[in-house]
């Protein structure tokens, strides 16, 4: 399996670069006016096929810049859609994709509060924040109700943890002052 999702990955790397990697540069992309909508949309597909490809071949990690990567685009083509629709007002495709970026994260990370702050912290914008987190809140409502639990928890629950959400980390139950001690003190 690892080395069939490598050559599917990588020949996704020869189609385009930009999908390869955790996304840092890609996210630039987003934010771009220069790149159309729909060269974005291959781009956010390609990704999330690499993404998958990835963890079903047994790989590791890259959700969460991923899932960052693939909202920032989808927002940023929702927002640049909604000039070809006259309703009076369009929505400014920036803002759209960090709208997006914080959705879609809190889809797979599952911590709407953390994504609203990422785009507060992002743009110093208090609008775009409250954007950020009604759509936040309806990506948390959605999951919940189709799901059960983000991404990031199922994955959990995919290596014997037995979770709800960010409260239930097992961890905090085996946490206790005699295993932080160190014994060795000279």
């Amino acid at each position: 399996r690892p080395i069939v999702g490598g050559a599917v990955v990588g020949a996704i790397g020869v189609a385009t670069p930009a999908a390869l990697g955790s996304g840092h540069g890609a996210i630039l992309l987003a934010l771009s006016p220069q790149f159309a909508a729909t060269a974005l949309i291959a781009i956010a597909v390609l990704k999330i096929t690499a993404a998958s490809v990835s963890l079903g071949s047994g790989f590791r990690g890259g959700l969460f810049f991923a899932s960052l990567m693939v909202g920032a685009l989808i927002g940023r083509c929702y927002g640049d859609f909604t000039s070809w629709i006259d309703f009076g007002t369009h929505a400014q495709p920036v803002t759209m994709a960090v709208v997006g970026m914080t959705a879609l994260g809190t889809g797979i990370v599952g911590a709407p509060m953390s994504m609203t702050f990422l785009a507060l912290e992002m743009t110093g914008d208090f609008g775009i924040a409250l954007a950020a987190f009604v759509a936040s809140l309806i990506v948390t409502i959605v999951v919940r109700e189709t799901f059960g639990y983000s991404f990031a928890t199922w994955r959990f629950h995919l290596r014997g943890e037995t979770i709800r959400g960010p409260h239930d980390v097992g961890w905090m139950r085996d946490l206790t002052a005699g295993s932080m001690m160190r014994l060795e003190v000279p």
